[in-house]
């Protein structure tokens, strides 16, 4: 028995070993593998570099293509100092020549696209036709041979930067006077059959004037402006941000842009009430694993995780402000309110007028 178990024992360690060589072959083969694929990778990564780039160009060289930003003031229009310019900044102060304006130029590096084109010059297009002081034009575009440069006016932080001053959320005094103004933004492109898109703190720019005493906002972004007039929405693909644009993303269409604009609405209101790290901790977490929803069941997971977390983050709302919020982040489109009918009342309580999808939420007014 023993020389039985011995024999065996022999036999066993043999296959080890000869089990070991194989696999040291075959993880030898692997990254031999691994290696010519990167060079073919690579390979094809420079071809494909090469023939999007020469594509562009020949785009470019028709007056037709990507008009608005070719008839737009460009690279000589502005004074900029060349050695940002050629650093790795993503924004850089310069000034409109035509009136000594202080501006603020756009650097998109390493995306000379044509969908970033067509999406700056649809903004540029559109812009030209709406007439609201809340709207942050822009001023000039130019493509230079490896990135694009969008001038901006100038109009103090962006709302993002503004709640790092905050961390345990904004003051009322400043929710409120930034609600007002995104309200009369929204209602005013709404009306004209224009969504914004991709309302997120970044694309919302707050100038404090006089220690907070003033206050003026502006909205910028519209990279994935929506115009109801146009048959084709070519931007659709990049419908808003992530933690931003609504749950409906997930269902891959059937999108009413007005309504997933105050959803928007809505999770900027949540976001600058709890403040960043909250937002973090209690809702983008939400939205991190949003790639791996392709059941129905994933789908139902996702919203009641949705759902949970407005739950928890509804704590910290300020009594003002909650129905206006709840409101907006409803899970279905059909039952948020149109974005015209959110109102301040007399009592400083924002709510929902009446005649839109539920009036009830005013019944607060008189806290």
């Amino acid at each position: 028995m023993k020389e039985q178990l011995r024999r065996e024992n022999d036999e066993l360690r043999r296959s080890i070993r000869a089990c070991k060589q194989r696999s040291e072959v075959i993880q030898t083969n692997v990254r031999v593998a691994i290696g010519n694929c990167s060079e073919f990778s690579d390979e094809y990564r420079q071809l494909r570099e090469t023939f999007r780039n020469l594509f562009f160009d020949e785009l470019l060289a028709n007056p037709n293509f990507l008009r608005h930003i070719q008839s737009s003031p460009g690279r000589d229009d502005f004074l900029i100092e060349e050695n940002k310019l050629r650093q790795k900044h993503q924004h850089i102060i310069a000034t409109r020549i035509s009136d000594g304006e202080q501006c603020v130029v756009k650097i998109i590096r390493n995306k000379r696209t044509i969908s970033d084109a067509q999406r700056i010059n649809s903004e540029i297009g559109i812009l030209q036709r709406l007439g609201h002081p809340f709207l942050n034009r822009i001023y000039g575009c130019w493509i230079e041979p490896d990135h694009m440069c969008v001038v901006y006016k100038h109009a103090g932080r962006d709302l993002n930067c503004l709640m790092d001053d905050y961390p345990e959320g904004l003051p009322e005094r400043l929710l409120h006077p930034i609600l007002r103004s995104l309200v009369d933004i929204l209602a005013y492109t709404h009306t004209r059959g224009v969504a914004h898109g991709d309302l997120n703190p970044q694309h919302i720019l707050v100038d404090t004037n006089n220690g907070y005493r003033s206050i003026t906002v502006k909205v910028s972004g519209f990279g994935s402006i929506l115009d109801e007039n146009l048959e084709i929405h070519p931007h659709l693909k990049s419908f808003g941000s992530p933690g931003f644009a609504g749950p409906e993303i997930i269902n891959g269409g059937g999108w009413d842009f007005m309504k997933a604009d105050a959803w928007s609405l809505g999770c900027v209101l949540n976001a600058a009430m709890i403040g960043k790290r909250s937002y973090d901790q209690l809702w983008m977490r939400i939205f991190d694993n949003i790639h791996l929803v392709e059941s129905e069941i994933d789908r139902i997971d996702f919203l009641d995780g949705l759902t949970t977390a407005q739950r928890l983050c509804a704590v910290h709302w300020p009594d003002t402000l909650a129905n206006v919020v709840e409101a907006c982040l409803r899970i279905e489109p059909r039952d948020r309110p149109a974005v015209r009918n959110l109102f301040r009342f007399e009592s400083g309580t924002w709510g929902v007028l009446e005649g839109s999808q539920r009036s009830t939420f005013s019944s607060r007014s008189d806290v």
